[in-house]
């Protein structure tokens, strides 16, 4: 997927709001996203409030006038390297474009930008039973993948910039 394009999104532009709750709408609707549509309540705040959260962004695959996929994003900060952690919240891939890399150069997106933002890490969270997203986070450098103590259903891993 060599013309794949990433970009942030614009939350001025109601294009990029509607394509925002479009792939979070689809991946809602996924095993993994919890089987059901996004609730109509959700999807009418969301953009905005999204857009209003200190530190969180979206970034987007675009080949041609496609979206094939998203990451959106959460900004906090390590006080041991005293600079910003990227928190991976949500990694979606449209159903139609998985399998094809898009969610490896997505993932390599999201740490180049974290490193523009003098990050020092990227984490995130992956439920314990989606197996093809692990190997693709470890394939992608993520380590400690592995269930926090309390947790009973997500894994979280980290990967140093």
């Amino acid at each position: 997927m060599a013309d794949l394009l990433f970009r942030l999104a614009d939350f001025t532009s109601a294009a990029d709001r509607d394509l925002f709750i479009a792939m979070l709408d689809h991946y809602s609707r996924d095993q993994f996203g919890g089987g059901s549509p996004l609730a109509k309540e959700v999807a009418q705040v969301l953009p905005a409030r999204w857009a209003d959260h200190p530190g969180a962004f979206t970034l987007l695959a675009i080949r041609g006038e496609q979206t094939l996929g998203m990451a959106n994003c959460l900004t906090s900060f390590s006080t041991f390297n005293a600079r910003p952690r990227i928190n991976i919240h949500d990694l979606i891939v449209h159903a139609k474009h998985r399998g094809l890399g898009v969610g490896r150069q997505l993932i390599e997106a999201v740490c180049q930008e974290a490193s523009a933002r003098n990050a020092c890490q990227v984490s995130l969270e992956v439920r314990a039973d989606n197996h093809r997203a692990r190997e693709l986070y470890e394939r992608c450098g993520f380590h400690g993948i592995e269930m926090p103590p309390g947790s009973t259903s997500y894994l979280f891993g980290t990967r140093e910039l």
